[in-house]
C-alpha cells in the first residue's frame, strides 16, 4: 500500500526525528519550526504548499543543521484512489460542525448589519462557515495523512506534529468524529488567517480612500451611467463554442436573445488573460472586454478599468471606520468572535471593491467563476442592486463547503438540489435547468476517439473504457488500469484526463514507464482535456470514473454504461442519503475495489446477455437531470433575457426576479423552481 501514499517517507521508523506536516511552508512557518525543532528535537518536514523565499530558506536552515534534512513536498492527502481516502466523508462533517455556529454567526452579523436585507445577512452568514470549512477540511486531511504514516510506516503517533495557519479553528469548531489521526496541531502564529483578513480590509479601506480623495481634489467627479444595463461574465473556461470544448464562459448567451452589446467578457484571473484571439473572439461576436486585475491584463492593457467617482467619498470614509472598528472588536474578544469579525471585515470591504467595477459597467447581472471560499461577487452583485446568477459544473456527492450564495442559482436536478438544500444554501432562487455541459462538445477530440475505438476493435479490443479521473493525484487508479491494458490484449482505454494532465501526473507519481509501455500496445488513447465526458464515453462500452459522480453521470446522462469506483465506501457513511448510484445496488454501477470491478466486466465480455444491467443507471438518471434535452444553456439563456425585459420595463431587482421564476415556472413547470415561487 505505500505506492498509494504520495508522501515521501526515508526512513520514518527512525524515531530520534519528528516528523511535521505543515500545510504552508512560508516565512511565517520557520519560527514556529524552530521553536519545535528546540522542543521536540531534530525535525523533518514536509509540506503541502510553499512560498519560493520559505522553502529556500527552510533548505538552508536544513543545510546548517537546524532540521534533519531538506522540507520535501507532500503529493496528495487526498487519496481518493485509495480506502484511506476520506475526502467526502472529512468535507461533511466538517461542515456539519461549522454550521452547528450559525446561530451565532448570524446573531453577530444582524448585530452589525442590523439594516441590510435577509438575504445578504444569510449569505454573510454563509460564508464564515464556508471559509471555515474550507479551511478545517484542509487540516483534517493532513490529520488523515498522520495517520497513514503511522499505519503504513510505522511512525510512532506521539513523533508526528501538525503545523497549520488553521489550527485554532480546532478549539472554536468541534470536528471530533472526522478521520484521522488526533495529533498535536501547532498554530503558524505570525499567518494568522484572522489576523491577516482584518488587517487586510483596513489596508484596502485606507487605500480606496487615498484615491478617492486624491481622485475628488483634482476635479474628479461622481460618474453618471448612461448606458443600458448590462450581464457581466468572468473569463474562466474560454470563448472557442460549444463544439469545441466541454465548457464555454458564453454558454448561456449562445442560444439566448440578449443583444451582444448588452454583455461584457471581464477578465480577473491569471491563467485566462485578453490575448488577441480571445479578444478578436469577443470583438467579432459584438461583446465588449474589460479587466478588473491590473496584473492579468495580456495583450491588451487598455481595457483595464479605473473606477473612480463611484460613490461619495463619505462612502469611502464609512468603510475606514467599519474597518477600524472591526479591528477593535476583533482585538477584545475570544478567538471565535475574532475570526467571524475578520471575516465579515474582509467581506465588506472587498465586496464594496469589486462593486466599483460592476457599477462602472452598470452591470444588472454577472456570472462568475469563484465558488470556493468567500463569495464577494454575490454581495458585490446585492450592493448595486444587481443579481450574481451562477451554475455548478461539478455533481457532488453530498453536503460539502460549495453552497452557493449566488441570488439566483441553477442546479442540474433533485440529486445536486437535495444536497444544495441540505447545505442551508443561501441563494433565494433555485432553479433545475438540467446538466448544460452536455450542450457541449469538442467534436475534433470525440470523432479521433471515435475512429481510434474503431481500429481497436479491427484489431481485436472486445471492450473498450473510458477513464476520467479527478483534480488530485490518482496513481492508483491509472496503475490498475494501465497494467491491464498491457496484460489483456481485449481490452482498450480512451483516458480522458482533468485539464489534460496525464501525462503530468504520469511524471509525478512515476508512471512514466507503464504508461509508455501500455501506449505501445495500440490500444490506448489520450482524449483531448477539452472534450466532455459525453465525449469519451461515445466510443467506450464502459464509462469509469472516481471522485465525485459528476463525469460518469455526464456520461450516463448521454446514454452510455457507468462505472463509479467508490474507494471510500460512501454508503457506510454519513454520505449515504446522498448516494444515489449506490441505490441501484452493488455490483451494477458501484464497485469498490479493482478486482470486483476486473471479474464483473469479464464476464460480461463473456456473456453480455447474461448481465444487462452491469453500468445501466438508467432507473435513476432522472435524478440528475430531468430533461435530458440539451437545452440547458438554453433554459438558463432564456431566464436572463426575460430578468433583463424586466429591468428595461423598469421593475426594481426584486421583482425582476419574480418575473422571471414564474415564467420558468410557466414554461417547465413549477416544480422546476425549487426556490422562488
Amino acid at each position: 500500500m505505500k505506492d498509494v501514499i504520495l508522501i515521501t517517507s526515508e526512513q520514518s521508523q527512525n524515531t530520534r526525528f519528528t516528523l511535521v506536516l505543515t500545510q504552508e511552508l512560508k516565512i511565517s512557518s520557520l519560527w514556529p519550526l524552530v521553536c519545535l525543532r528546540v522542543s521536540k528535537g531534530p525535525l523533518k518536514i514536509r509540506y503541502l504548499s510553499s512560498s519560493s523565499l520559505g522553502l529556500k530558506s527552510a533548505r538552508l536552515l536544513a543545510r546548517v543543521g537546524v532540521f534533519a534534512e531538506p522540507p520535501a513536498k507532500m503529493t496528495d492527502v487526498n487519496f481518493v484512489d485509495s480506502p484511506y481516502g476520506k475526502q467526502w466523508e472529512i468535507l461533511f462533517l466538517v461542515s456539519q460542525a461549522c454550521r452547528k455556529q450559525w446561530g451565532l454567526i448570524q446573531r453577530k452579523v444582524k448585530k452589525i448589519f442590523p439594516m441590510v436585507d435577509r438575504y445578504r445577512q444569510e449569505a454573510l452568514t454563509s460564508n464564515v462557515t464556508k471559509a471555515w470549512t474550507l479551511w478545517l477540511a484542509k487540516l483534517m486531511y493532513l490529520r488523515k495523512a498522520a495517520e497513514i504514516h503511522v499505519v503504513e510506516e510505522g511512525v510512532p503517533k506521539e513523533m508526528i506534529v501538525i503545523l497549520s495557519p488553521y489550527a485554532s479553528l480546532v478549539e472554536m469548531v468541534d470536528v471530533a468524529g472526522c478521520p484521522g489521526l488526533d495529533v498535536p496541531l501547532y498554530e503558524q502564529q505570525a499567518f494568522n488567517k484572522s489576523t491577516m483578513y482584518i488587517w487586510g480590509a483596513l489596508f484596502l479601506s485606507l487605500k480606496r480612500l487615498f484615491q478617492e480623495t486624491l481622485f475628488c481634489l483634482l476635479g474628479g467627479e461622481m460618474k453618471r451611467r448612461e448606458s443600458p444595463g448590462c450581464i457581466a461574465t468572468g473569463a474562466a473556461w474560454d470563448i472557442k463554442g460549444m463544439t469545441a470544448m466541454m465548457l464555454d464562459d458564453l454558454f448561456w448567451w449562445r442560444n439566448s436573445s440578449v443583444p451582444p452589446e448588452r454583455v461584457v467578457y471581464l477578465y480577473d484571473r491569471a491563467d485566462i488573460q485578453p490575448t488577441r484571439e480571445r479578444y478578436q473572439v469577443t470583438s467579432e461576436l459584438g461583446i465588449s472586454s474589460r479587466a478588473m486585475n491590473a496584473e492579468y491584463l495580456g495583450d491588451h492593457p487598455e481595457i483595464m478599468m479605473q473606477p473612480r467617482g463611484q460613490w461619495p467619498l463619505s462612502a469611502y470614509f464609512r468603510n475606514v471606520c467599519f474597518a477600524i472598528k472591526m479591528l477593535l472588536r476583533s482585538l477584545c474578544t475570544e478567538k471565535i468572535s475574532q475570526s467571524i469579525y475578520s471575516i465579515l471585515s474582509a467581506q465588506e470591504i472587498m465586496s464594496f471593491e469589486a462593486a466599483q467595477y460592476l457599477k462602472e459597467l452598470n452591470v444588472k447581472a454577472v456570472f462568475h467563476h469563484q465558488e470556493v471560499g468567500i463569495d464577494f461577487l454575490s454581495l458585490a452583485a446585492n450592493r448595486i442592486d444587481a443579481i450574481r446568477l451562477g451554475i455548478h459544473w461539478s455533481s457532488v456527492n453530498g453536503v460539502c463547503d460549495l453552497s452557493p450564495a449566488h441570488e439566483v442559482f441553477f442546479i442540474w436536478g433533485d440529486h445536486d438540489a437535495q444536497i444544495y438544500l441540505d447545505s442551508q444554501a443561501a441563494s433565494p432562487n433555485l432553479l433545475l435547468s438540467g446538466c448544460f455541459i452536455n450542450d457541449h462538445s469538442n467534436l475534433e477530440a470525440r470523432e479521433k476517439a471515435s475512429s481510434a475505438a474503431i481500429e481497436m476493435k479491427k484489431n481485436g479490443v472486445k471492450c473498450i473504457l473510458a477513464l476520467f479521473d479527478t483534480s488530485t493525484p490518482t496513481p492508483e487508479f491509472y496503475k490498475f488500469f494501465l497494467n491491464w491494458v498491457k496484460e489483456d490484449s481485449s481490452i482498450g482505454l480512451l483516458i480522458k484526463s482533468k485539464g489534460g494532465r496525464i501525462f503530468t501526473r504520469a511524471k509525478a507519481q512515476n508512471l512514466d514507464d507503464l504508461l509508455q509501455e501500455a501506449q505501445v500496445t495500440g490500444r490506448v488513447h489520450m482524449i483531448d482535456g477539452t472534450a466532455s465526458p459525453g465525449d469519451a464515453a461515445h466510443s467506450a462500452d464502459f464509462s469509469i470514473g472516481l471522485g465525485s459522480y459528476s463525469a460518469v453521470v455526464t456520461a450516463a446522462l448521454k446514454g452510455a454504461r457507468i462505472i463509479y469506483l467508490d474507494y471510500e465506501r460512501l454508503e457506510q457513511g454519513p454520505l449515504q442519503a446522498y448516494t444515489t448510484l449506490h441505490s441501484l445496488g452493488p455490483g451494477r454501477c458501484i464497485f469498490g475495489d479493482h478486482a470486483s470491478l476486473k471479474a464483473a466486466i469479464e464476464a460480461f465480455m463473456e456473456e453480455p446477455e447474461a448481465h444487462p444491467e452491469l453500468g445501466d443507471a438508467s432507473p435513476v438518471i432522472e435524478r440528475f437531470d430531468p430533461y435530458r434535452d440539451g437545452m440547458a444553456s438554453q433554459r438558463v439563456g432564456s431566464y436572463l433575457q426575460w430578468y433583463l425585459e424586466a429591468r428595461d420595463e423598469g421593475m426594481n431587482k426584486e421583482a425582476a426576479i419574480k418575473e422571471a421564476n414564474v415564467k420558468y415556472a410557466d414554461r417547465w413547470g413549477q416544480s422546476r423552481v425549487v426556490r422562488g415561487l
